[in-house]
């Protein structure tokens, strides 16, 4: 976490130039435990309508934008590619917020006795429920596609692989990490394969020098030295407190963070780029640490305001929040997502990515135990990977895996057909969740046509459902 936020952080929800007219915003009486059938508790879970494009008279299809880690507005529901795919077949389209994340709220407050209730399971039968009541409002609705981007795109999958009978056509997977893994070492790999790529192996070199120079001041340097660096990268703090290794992590972290943000998303917020990121750490007349610095404070600002953090326990103190439900992404249920379920922690213990070594998995292990107040508390990664299958599911048809090939993200994916109905495409040097939003003037021609591959499946998913619908039909009237 970094305070005052880098640019990339403040994540891109909606987009794609469609207004918000049109979409109502709704909410759906979601029980708080759907597993529990003494417990009949409900909350109130928003979601939006956005029926534009939408033709009942042909048993129209209903398109469902599956809510993640963040709250949701009406673009998500107006201004995807899915409204585009709505556009194509007449279809209704719906975008349900997750459980714990915007309005949609169980509790008044996120008590660790509350977060029980966050789990991926929960939140696909609370999808299950929304679908369920639209597609009893609007009688004429038939074929149900789901579509999600990122942890949602994952979700999406297994919508469609554990509610068949809601989700009756297909899903489109866009950047979803259907494999679980504690230690994501694979983030940092692909981050250092893509400032490679971009720009050559001077850059990745003088990464790589930084960050040895950083690592040794941390190892050796007085507190004079600790306290410049302090200072040369805006920390909140008047030192970065060497001698504590999750302090170390905390601030260490958070600089390779505008690394990360850039490559996840390149391209795709018009801020910096790969390239302008090599750029800058190779310029002349600047020393790999000196250019780090500029880096450093370029992405994230100065002055006390965008500060980043160098202190484990601020971070600690900010997950603990129970009331700090977030504008953007939620940090205290993400965080309890990964540490009960997903892990994903992009830790610095790959050998072959240059950020150094000081970003170990025992941190994100520690932040666990430390958020939650609960001992050993740690991802059960085998679980969700039994449930789903990872990156061979089984029991699921019609499904699109789309993935950006510099998204570091398509590690965790799946990026190669599964079999004829579960399909998969990768599009060369696309960042993540690219193909969510309409090509553009710099849309490549490999997004066009995963683009234009994934309105034709639908269009396939579609005539497979009304054709079985007809043929059931018939034989019910013979």
């Amino acid at each position: 976490r970094q305070r005052g936020g880098a640019w990339w952080r403040r994540r891109r929800r909606g987009g794609g130039g469609a207004d918000d007219d049109g979409v109502r915003t709704m909410y759906h009486s979601s029980r708080v435990d759907n597993f529990n059938p003494l417990d009949n508790r409900t909350y109130a879970q928003r979601y939006f309508v956005y029926d534009k494009h939408f033709d009942a008279s042909g048993g129209g299809a209903l398109f469902v934008q599956v809510g993640g880690e963040g709250g949701l507005s009406p673009r998500d529901a107006s201004g995807l590619m899915m409204a585009e795919y709505a556009r194509q077949h007449g279809a209704l389209c719906i975008a349900v917020e997750h459980r714990f994340y915007g309005l949609s709220r169980p509790f008044r407050t996120m008590d660790t006795a509350n977060m029980r209730y966050l789990t991926t399971e929960q939140a696909l039968a609370d999808l299950a429920s929304v679908v369920q009541h639209v597609r009893a409002e609007y009688g004429g609705v038939g074929p149900v596609v789901a579509f999600g981007g990122s942890y949602p795109g994952a979700v999406a999958s297994w919508a469609r692989q554990r509610y068949p009978n809601v989700f009756t056509a297909g899903a489109v997977a866009s950047s979803g990490p259907v494999l679980a893994v504690t230690d994501m070492v694979q983030y940092l790999e692909v981050v250092g394969k893509s400032l490679a790529y971009f720009g050559g192996a001077q850059c990745d070199a003088r990464v790589r020098e930084a960050f040895r120079e950083i690592d040794e001041l941390l190892d050796t340097g007085d507190a004079a030295q600790l306290a410049q660096l302090a200072k040369d990268f805006n920390t909140c703090r008047d030192t970065v407190p060497a001698h504590n290794v999750n302090d170390r992590a905390t601030f260490l972290s958070n600089v390779i963070g505008s690394f990360m943000g850039v490559v996840q998303y390149n391209r795709e917020t018009g801020g910096p780029t790969v390239s302008t990121l090599c750029e800058l750490m190779t310029a002349p007349g600047r020393t790999p640490y000196v250019a780090l610095q500029n880096v450093t404070l370029t992405l994230n600002g100065r002055g006390r305001e965008r500060c980043i953090d160098s202190s484990y326990q601020d971070s600690v103190a900010y997950v603990r929040n129970t009331t700090n439900w977030g504008t953007g992404v939620g940090v205290r249920q993400w965080t309890w997502q990964t540490c009960t379920a997903y892990g994903f922690y992009q830790s610095t213990d790959a050998a072959d990515q240059p950020f150094g070594t000081g970003v170990p998995l025992q941190m994100y292990l520690d932040m666990c135990a430390d958020a939650f107040d609960v001992a050993h508390l740690a991802p059960d990664t085998a679980r969700v990977n039994t449930l789903y299958g990872a990156k061979q599911p089984r029991g699921v048809t019609n499904v699109l895996y789309v993935n950006g090939g510099i998204d570091p993200w398509h590690a965790l994916s799946i990026v190669a057909d599964v079999d004829a109905t579960l399909r998969a495409v990768l599009i060369p040097d696309t960042a993540h969740c690219r193909n969510m939003f309409p090509a553009g003037d710099d849309g490549s021609d490999a997004l066009r046509a995963a683009q234009a591959l994934t309105a034709k499946l639908i269009g396939q998913w579609i005539d497979e459902f009304n054709a079985s619908a007809n043929s059931a039909a018939a034989a019910a009237a013979a």
